[in-house]
């Protein structure tokens, strides 16, 4: 019987531990799914934050590319011109036309076009990777001046976030980017001897550009000095040729210098302006021909037409009033001192047969039109200003001195020979309209004042552009 109570103590005594292993038991299953729990929520909270990073790239890459949609327009705008005579109401057309060609020409647009639904343009989704950008053009009411004015729109895209930046736009004036320099040749240019290209103001003023294909289509000799840099679109070894012991280009006169830091091969043509001779014949109502007296000091020409094969020499002082157009063939030369209160323009003889030439061997001074009076004579003259001497098809030669020049002279072909020397200025841009070489040699010297050169001279085909207007950029709506 004791036996019997002892062993039913002692079975209960055991039970206890049975319980403690159900209970930890438990516990390690609460652990574990509190553990899994936790693993579930850092998990998430892990893929929010990479989906947070994510979205933040994409925005961030979305705005870069909506930025880069303004910077592409703005780089297309820079090639685009219009006709002068656009209006508020030929704006939005006419820029979608010009679009149109100028992206052809540069973007692979994968056939489609630029569209125009009659107020707003919108250009082809260009992408990259995983981003794009769109941009469009909506017409805006004109400024209180009248001048035509629109909103570029680009919106950039990456993943699901988009981005939207715009800037206004507004119509004004342009020339050719051969105006940015002091002499600008479709042919060779050669300068030796002593002579000198040179800034008045900045160094800048005298930089030099020849878009010619042939060898040395920049030569520089002897102890010439180009005050500005060299440019040219030709990349041959030998495009650039310089040799001479005391020559200076940029302000050095180490060859390696030169080459390494101030000579430029562009990767396109700078644009050459369109020549426009339609406003000047009607104006020349006086006629030179082989029976004008030209004889006695102090001959004054008013808004003249030199007859073709006339071949004048002008040999006492002469004073050129209005407009003096010549026509070819002709040999027009200034033997003694010439004041050009005036524009001197050719007929166009472009491949024409004869020789056609103007010289000038004695002192030259070129105040241009902006020196005549204000009298009815001259009204419609004095608004062709800018220019002194528009010749295509013309050659023209500077052998005497040159007071000054306050205005571009552009031609065929170019010579400053001996002492001639613009010791003025020119106020203006020396433009070669052919392939032949622009020739500068002995003490021939030019001193270039961009500042006050007129940007839209007379006698060249005018356009308009489009140019930001300040304090307009916008994110978003």
């Amino acid at each position: 019987m004791r036996n019997r109570i002892k062993s039913n103590i002692i079975r209960c005594r055991k039970r206890p531990p049975t319980t403690r292993q159900g209970v930890a038991y438990v516990f390690a299953l609460v652990m574990l799914m509190l553990m899994a729990s936790m693993s579930v929520t850092m998990l998430a909270g892990t893929n929010i934050n990479l989906s947070r990073n994510q979205h933040m790239k994409d925005s961030l890459s979305a705005q870069l590319s909506a930025e880069s949609g303004l910077e592409f327009m703005r780089m297309t705008f820079m090639k685009l011109r219009m006709p002068e005579n656009t209006s508020d109401s030929t704006l939005m057309s006419r820029l979608a036309a010009g679009l149109a060609e100028v992206m052809d020409e540069t973007v692979n647009m994968g056939g489609q076009t630029v569209a125009y639904d009659g107020s707003t343009i919108s250009l082809p989704t260009l992408s990259a990777g995983d981003v794009s950008f769109d941009c469009t053009m909506t017409a805006l009411a004109p400024d209180s001046e009248g001048v035509p004015r629109c909103r570029l729109t680009s919106v950039g895209s990456c993943g699901l976030a988009t981005r939207k930046v715009s800037l206004d736009m507004e119509m004004v004036g342009t020339s050719a980017g051969a105006f940015n320099y002091a002499i600008a040749s479709k042919g060779g240019i050669s300068v030796s001897g002593s002579a000198v290209i040179d800034g008045m103001t900045s160094s800048e003023d005298a930089n030099i550009l020849s878009i010619s294909q042939e060898a040395f289509a920049i030569a520089i000799g002897g102890s010439a000095t180009v005050g500005g840099d060299l440019f040219l679109t030709a990349e041959g070894e030998d495009s650039v040729h310089l040799q001479g012991g005391g020559l200076s280009v940029g302000g050095t006169s180490d060859i390696n210098e030169i080459v390494g830091n101030h000579v430029h091969t562009l990767p396109e043509e700078p644009d050459f302006p369109q020549v426009d001779l339609t406003p000047f014949s009607a104006l020349a109502t006086n006629v030179i021909d082989s029976s004008t007296d030209l004889s006695g000091p102090g001959l004054v020409v008013n808004n003249a037409r030199i007859a073709a094969g006339t071949n004048p020499e002008f040999k006492q002082d002469t004073v050129i009033n209005g407009i003096l157009y010549v026509e070819y063939p002709n040999e027009v030369t200034f033997k003694s001192k010439a004041t050009l209160n005036a524009i001197i323009v050719t007929e166009d003889a472009t491949g024409q047969a004869g020789t056609n030439e103007l010289y000038f061997k004695g002192q030259v001074s070129a105040p241009g039109v902006t020196a005549l009076p204000d009298t009815p004579e001259f009204a419609a003259v004095k608004e062709q200003d800018g220019t002194i001497i528009l010749a295509p098809g013309f050659g023209v030669q500077f052998c005497g001195g040159v007071n000054s020049i306050n205005g571009t002279i552009a031609a065929d072909q170019f010579s400053f020979l001996g002492n001639s020397n613009i010791s003025g200025e020119i106020a203006g841009t020396i433009i070669g309209l052919s392939s032949k070489d622009l020739v500068m040699s002995g003490n021939a010297t030019i001193l270039v004042n961009k500042k006050d050169s007129n940007d839209q001279p007379a006698g060249f085909v005018q356009y308009k552009a489009l140019s930001v207007i300040a304090n307009t950029y916008a994110e978003g709506n």
